[in-house]
């Protein structure tokens, strides 16, 4: 290979191929994605320090890891049944205390203004207490939780969703607004409470130290993050196999035998506490697990063309799901509906907590609709005797479960009339607790709620007879399957979940059709990809879907990689490094050791003086390089190598006992007599790190992704040099659901007009003007740019200067063509020290 081959490949290469510089990010990807989330560490890792560790240590630590993982397991079951049926005994016990008082006001007293008074305070008080806890504790226990946890378990790091602090504002939080009377579910909080409740287990210390070790990684999180998600859908729903599946569909992307064991260890260990506390503590003869109970079912009966039927319930479902996205998502959009301040967000509660209190009281109140009943379901009185019971109230008053049962069990013919109305105001009330409400609230039970009522509509038309009305029953319990499919897309597990709580597996064949059918037409009218990504997607997460956008089989990896990445030497001074951190806040460097062959000596483009190439080694995480800072009193002043990997193994412990907790580049203050010293961060470098070639498809790198859970891939040359990195934002460019998506094929096709100006290529490093004739397209293999002669192979930096913008034109960084574009050269003889790959 001559020299000139080396050379022309830097000066011909297209913008779209250089890639995006490192030092910046992408203005495209900044406008669509928030700095403020980042992705987690998950890929494996193996440091060089630790080539030297006694391996009978390392066994005993992995056994007494796994030993930890089932007494964690078995912890959060236990804790989660004890507050699941705490929550529901108290929930219960208050609302029927509630409309036990209502009634004695509207009845006894004959004071329908005072009981109207006492109903709505109370309303406003517990929803000011829920939005107070969430807004002045912890804003990440707000909402439902789903789709946070489903972007944490997606790879992006969610900050605070998963502490004790978040597991106590959730639990009180749900207390108060199911209290409240607002419409607002209780399977995402849930799901929520038991995920942070198995990550604080496990990061309880006592005396300074941790009382389960191990559980120091981003992936030992998101796997204590399954088993809580599990615990949590069993204690909503007393269903522990469709709880594991329902982690699996609806939060996890990865999974293994097992980790599904340990988590339907943990749902069983939910249900059985539930049902144990409740037989010996709550004295009841016949305990259905589950907050959320469905109550005792009848052996279902239909025929073969109410299965026609059932079809048509999941159509209009799936219409209703399709529907309350849009409306969630232009209500999320809308800025008047989204208020900034705490106040205005507290504000917000409590007039939703007003409206719904005026209409829940007034609609019984205005229709005195009072039946005779001889049941023994717990059927609200409001305004009737004591031998009588109000429709419209027992929908309105009851807690969600008593309104279900109601909905499905009802022997006797509910009023239609009541029933839409009531689906009108639950549906409305749903879509505004979905758009942001600041409280411990979900869709997933509303949403049933509305399609048990749909159903049960559906069903007393097509069965108006009292002959067959008791098989009209069904179409209540299959409406709620279905439009909890429209809204969430979830199936398999929902149709689990379903026919667990029926202990009857003749529902399943119902519900199967009413959920395909549902999923399908929602799927069909709504572009996203169900109401968790689509909130996903409005959050600006970096959401890697499942599968790879159909426009990524054209393109390789130097496409879309950042190119030329500020990297490290294996050994660099503190106060190099110092400057690094400082004016960069990427989370992986790549590290290059010289190589020692003297056949891949090339030639400096800018001063024509012979260098050697660099070899890439790994990566060395920011978070091992800030701790290394903290420890300087036990670097070693000479340069023993010994020495230097008992240092990188007390770096690499105090990184395993600190996490997640990290300190920041602010927090450290190095003492001037430490600034010259170097550290070896060759001992720092995960020597597992990914790695493909510039060709590489970028489908193959969507499935490494995907698969191996990375966060970062290097891109490397024929010579091994790491000449860029990928991230999962950059793959994101090319998903259809991103705004904006693919600027990079928006950018080739202007290239053409582009390359008929002088330009200069933006990377770390001396500039180059290039000429009018130079042909930007057809490149020839690529090679890094070149290190300057004068730069000493120990000590290479990035001089602060350089990580600057280069002129005041590329700080506004608002349009898509200055990410792919190239600019004219002020300086093209610039000998800056820098540094790359």
């Amino acid at each position: 290979m001559t020299k000139d081959d080396l050379k022309a490949p830097l000066l011909n290469r297209s913008s779209h191929q250089m890639g995006v510089p490192h030092h910046k990010t992408r203005s495209t990807l900044k406008k669509h994605f928030t700095e403020n989330y980042e992705s987690l560490n998950l890929e494996p890792t193996r440091k060089e320090a630790n080539r030297t560790a006694d391996p009978r240590t390392l066994k005993r630590q992995i056994k007494r890891k796994q030993f930890n993982k089932w007494v964690i397991a078995l912890a959060v079951g236990v804790i989660m049944g004890v507050c699941g049926k705490t929550l529901d005994s108290v929930l219960v016990h208050f609302v029927s205390f509630r409309s036990d008082l209502v009634h004695f006001l509207i009845v006894s007293l004959n004071t329908p203004l005072l009981a109207f008074l006492f109903y709505i305070s109370i309303n406003i008080l517990f929803a000011f207490i829920s939005a107070a806890i969430i807004q002045y504790i912890s804003v990440a226990a707000s909402g439902s939780g789903l789709p946070s946890l489903r972007a944490f378990l997606n790879g992006v790091n969610i900050p605070g969703i998963v502490t004790g602090t978040t597991f106590w504002a959730k639990l009180t939080s749900f207390l108060f607004v199911g209290a409240s009377g607002m419409v607002a579910g209780s399977a995402g909080p849930m799901v929520h409470t038991g995920s942070a409740l198995a990550v604080w287990l496990a990061r309880i210390s006592f005396n300074g130290k941790r009382v389960f070790p191990g559980f120091d990684t981003d992936a030992d999180v998101q796997e204590l993050v399954m088993w809580g998600s599990s615990a949590g859908i069993a204690a909503a729903y007393g269903a522990p196999t469709g709880a594991t599946l329902f982690s699996l569909d609806n939060l996890s992307m990865f999974t293994r035998p097992s980790l599904l064991w340990r988590s339907y260890f943990s749902a069983i260990f939910t249900v059985l506490t539930f049902v144990l506390v409740a037989t010996y503590i709550g004295n009841e003869t016949d305990p259905r697990p589950g907050i959320f109970s469905f109550g005792v079912f009848d052996s279902p009966r239909y025929s073969f063309v109410d299965l026609v039927n059932f079809m048509i319930v999941g159509i209009i479902a799936g219409i209703i799901g399709a529907a309350v996205i849009r409306v969630v998502k232009i209500l999320l959009n809308t800025p008047k509906f989204q208020p900034k301040t705490s106040t205005g967000k507290i504000s917000k509660v409590m007039i939703v907590s007003i409206c719904y209190s005026i209409v829940s009281f007034i609609m019984p109140l205005m229709k005195n609709d009072c039946l005779p009943t001889t049941e023994a379901q717990n059927l609200e009185r409001f305004q009737c005797v004591l031998s009588d019971y109000s429709p419209s109230a027992t929908l309105f008053f009851s807690s969600h479960s008593t309104t279900l049962q109601y909905i499905v069990h009802h022997d006797s013919m509910i009023p239609s009339s009541t029933l839409i109305l009531w689906i009108i105001t639950t549906l409305c009330f749903a879509t505004i607790t979905g758009s942001g409400l600041s409280v411990s609230g979900g869709l997933l039970v509303p949403s049933m709620l509305v399609g048990a009522g749909l159903g049960r509509v559906y069903g007393q038309y097509t069965h108006n007879s009292e002959r067959t009305l008791s098989s009209s029953k069904i179409y209540a319990w299959v409406g709620a399957s279905a439009v909890a499919s429209g809204v969430f897309r979830s199936s398999l597990s929902l149709i689990l979940i379903m026919v667990e709580a029926t202990w009857d597996t003749r529902f399943a064949l119902p519900i199967a059709f009413a959920v395909v059918t549902s999923r399908a037409v929602s799927a069909k009218l709504s572009k996203t990809r169900g109401l968790n990504d689509m909130v996903i997607l409005n959050k600006m997460i970096p959401f890697l879907p499942e599968k790879p956008a159909s426009n990524m089989s054209n393109h390789q990896a130097k496409d879309i990689m950042s190119a030329y990445p500020i990297s490290f030497p294996e050994r660099v001074s503190v106060s190099q490094i110092k400057s690094f951190l400082s004016n960069c806040s990427h989370h992986a460097f790549p590290v290059f050791g010289e190589r020692e062959s003297d056949n891949y000596e090339t030639v400096s483009v800018t001063t024509g003086n012979t260098i050697n190439p660099q070899i890439f080694l790994g990566f060395v995480m920011r978070n091992d390089l800030l701790l290394a800072l903290s420890l300087l009193n036990y670097l070693p002043i000479e340069a023993d190598i010994n020495k230097e990997i008992a240092f990188a193994q007390l770096v690499l412990r105090t990184t395993k006992s600190m996490h997640p907790n990290f300190p920041t580049i602010d927090d450290i203050v190095i003492h001037p007599k430490y600034r010259s010293r170097d550290v070896n961060v060759g001992q720092l470098v995960n020597i597992c790190s990914i790695n493909v070639p510039e060709d590489a498809p970028l489908t193959l790198v969507f499935d490494m992704f995907h698969l191996l859970k990375l966060r970062h891939v290097a891109v490397i040359n024929q010579f091994n040099e790491c000449t860029g990195i990928i991230t999962r934002k950059d793959l994101l460019v090319f998903d259809p659901h991103t705004p904006h998506s693919n600027p990079v094929a928006k950018g080739m096709k202007r290239k053409k007009r582009r390359a008929q100006h002088n330009t200069r290529i933006n990377y770390v490093g001396p500039t180059f003007t290039l000429p009018q004739q130079v042909q930007m397209s057809n490149p020839l293999s690529s090679v890094k740019p070149p290190v300057l002669s004068n730069t000493p192979k120990s000590s290479v930096v990035v001089s602060p200067t350089v990580l600057q913008p280069l002129d005041s034109e590329m700080k506004n960084e608002t349009s898509e063509e200055e990410d792919l574009d190239v600019h004219q050269s002020d300086s093209p003889n610039d000998d800056t020290n820098w540094l790359f790959a």
